[in-house]
């Protein structure tokens, strides 16, 4: 299986959360959009209305931001989510991705506390060649946990079209629109989970309709027996939903 919408309950204020970070006026930056609504901005500022914003870093702790701009987010997710442990929670504008699949080990390594630093230290430097990194036996250790329990790539939605995310057979290539094959999310829930290790998938926002999409994206460890249940909870009340490898061509 490598998508299928989550059987939990839809998040609260929905419409204030993105009005929290979708901010007002902007300035581009060499790491996206930047809110400027003071004259002068501190660090935690700049990261709260990134194109990303981290709302639990490095399995250490919420952010600042998370606990002050959305504590709905935190307690939707402490209730409803078979997480043993987080490493990052992050809200992000999904523009246009062309087939992927994510790079959770870069995630959760310790070269992306590094980048983190150096970004917050106000440095200018371009998103690292992460196919050069070398990582530890831990880290590899939970990539492994990861790809043993697929779907395992938790996602929710804020703001913008349900029916742009979509899988492929092949990565990093130019796909005709009938190799595309789109997911759909319920107006009834929120999230969904896919397989992110090893399935390609990308989004082609809609205009208008995307320009503020917000997802959320949660790379963890999961409680296996929980997460296990919930996926084919899920599964049962969302059949017509579901998309498994074999219907991707």
């Amino acid at each position: 299986m490598i998508f299928v919408p989550l059987d939990l309950p839809p998040i609260p204020n929905k419409s204030e959360l993105v009005k929290r970070f979708v901010g007002t006026t902007y300035i581009t930056g060499h790491c996206g959009r930047i809110e400027v609504e003071k004259e002068n901005m501190t660090i935690t500022d700049r990261f709260s209305h990134w194109t990303e914003t981290n709302l639990y870093w490095r399995d250490r702790h919420w952010t600042d931001i998370a606990k002050k701009d959305f504590p709905e987010i935190i307690d939707w997710v402490q209730t409803n989510l078979p997480f043993e442990k987080y490493f990052l929670i992050r809200l992000g504008r999904l523009y246009k991705a062309d087939p992927h699949i994510d790079n959770n080990l870069f995630w959760i390594s310790q070269q992306a506390d590094d980048l983190y630093n150096k970004l917050n230290n106000g440095e200018v430097c371009p998103f690292p060649n992460t196919d050069m990194f070398k990582y530890t036996d831990f880290e590899n250790s939970i990539y492994e946990h990861q790809l043993a329990n697929e779907p395992v790539g938790y996602r929710f939605i804020l703001s913008g079209s349900r029916d742009t995310l979509y899988m492929s057979k092949d990565q990093r290539v130019k796909l005709s629109d009938d190799k595309k094959h789109y997911c759909m999310i319920p107006e009834d829930t929120d999230s969904y989970v896919i397989d992110n290790c090893t399935q390609p998938h990308g989004v082609d926002p809609k205009p208008g309709i995307d320009d503020d999409r917000i997802v959320g994206f949660i790379v963890g460890l999961v409680k296996p027996k929980e997460h296990k249940e919930l996926v084919q909870r899920s599964v049962e009340k969302y059949k017509k939903y579901v998309m498994t490898k074999e219907m991707v061509t």
